[in-house]
């Protein structure tokens, strides 16, 4: 998913911010964005910059899987 420190109007964004982090953080308060998946090589990824806590990863996971779900 793309994150992003922009607040687009998306209904789908969700808001993480240091508490969402087990360890690290982002610099300033950011967006997820589970409407825009990408892939990304390895090769590109400069840089870890924290590991979410697994309610904020499940969270975000949950918001994807909705984007696949067929009602």
């Amino acid at each position: 998913c793309q994150i992003t420190s922009r607040p687009y109007s998306s209904k789908s964004a969700i808001r993480i911010e240091s508490s969402d982090f087990a360890q690290g953080s982002l610099p300033v308060i950011s967006f997820v964005r589970p409407d825009k998946l990408f892939t990304a090589d390895t090769s590109i990824i400069r840089d870890v910059a924290g590991k979410l806590t697994p309610k904020s990863r499940n969270t975000i996971l949950q918001h994807v899987r909705r984007l696949f779900t067929l009602d």
